[in-house]
């Protein structure tokens, strides 16, 4: 079959790639993963507040006194 060179785009890949620029993955697909990821940061955040707490009371404390 003759082709037109002139009807031609030459330079396209057709070979099979992925449909996104990034994986699934690294986009944040990955349900478990994200989960998991917002649980940690959940326990950070608890564990600052609990750390705090002592000092936020004693603060409480201090200023209904006055």
């Amino acid at each position: 079959m003759e082709v037109p060179s002139k009807t031609l785009q030459r330079g396209l890949n057709f070979a099979d790639a992925l449909p996104e620029l990034f994986d699934g993955k690294a986009i944040g697909e990955d349900a478990f993963r994200v989960l998991t990821e917002c649980i940690k940061q959940y326990a950070r955040i608890r564990a600052n507040i609990e750390a705090e707490l002592p000092q936020v009371c004693a603060t409480l404390y201090w200023a209904a006194r006055r």
